[in-house]
């Protein structure tokens, strides 16, 4: 009797004993209709480097890596690498980032100490806040500070924008369409990124839910360290 206690105990921790033991693992938590890899996931699982994680309409994913949280929302895809994350499409909230960095279309982003921000892919628009502590974005050398409060945001080219128009100079005319690292300046710019501040922020739910809809103020952007 005492054997078979035993024998199911172990049956029960050997998952967590695996995630635990590959320092790479990490575990995704699903609610509607989420993919790993293609295939329909599980409510709860572990992930490995590679692995891609999708969610559908009305679903969310959140996927847990040591002390940080990605909290994927509908319609949104991410990579995940091990050392860091690839975020693809949708809406995606970072909580307790340090030490992992996230890749954003031509950015790596990372933050010295425990971080919250919110990254947008969508609506032919990207945009990146920085709700909680800074955050260190770099791009082709050159590296850019976004202090908390800060964010930033671009037309994605060659991309309809909110009227249905296109957003900017034609996409067959490379010269028309500069590198993020074209130019950086600490007047609000990174390249073809424009930096300003976060205006009238409640949460993170009001900005992914609004897209920063009127949240971003040119104005009220103070000067960013650009090296």
């Amino acid at each position: 009797m005492m054997k078979a206690v035993v024998t199911s105990i172990l049956l029960l921790t050997l998952p967590y004993t695996l995630l635990a033991a590959d320092t790479n693992a990490a575990m995704l938590i699903g609610s509607g209709s989420v993919e790993l890899n293609g295939q329909q996931a599980p409510r709860t699982s572990t992930i490995f480097p590679g692995d891609r994680i999708k969610t559908g309409p009305n679903s969310t994913a959140l996927v847990k890596v040591a002390q940080t949280v990605f909290s994927l929302r509908n319609d949104s895809s991410l990579q995940y690498r091990g050392g860091n994350i690839v975020f693809e499409r949708g809406v995606l909230s970072v909580s307790g980032a340090n030490g992992l960095n996230v890749e954003f279309g031509d950015l790596t982003i990372s933050a010295a100490r425990a971080a919250k921000f919110v990254l947008i892919n969508k609506d032919g628009m990207e945009k990146l806040a920085a709700l909680e502590g800074p955050l260190n974005i770099t791009s082709g050398g050159r590296s850019v500070t976004l202090n908390q409060g800060q964010m930033m945001t671009r037309m994605i080219p060659g991309e309809p924008n909110d009227a249905g128009t296109a957003s900017g100079p034609q996409a067959n005319d490379s010269r028309q369409n500069p590198p993020v690292v074209a130019q950086a300046t600490s007047s609000g710019f990174f390249g073809n990124w424009k930096i300003g501040a976060i205006v009238g922020l409640v949460a993170i739910g009001a900005v992914a839910g609004a897209g920063f809809a009127g949240a971003f103020d040119t104005q009220q952007a103070s000067p960013s360290k650009v090296r």
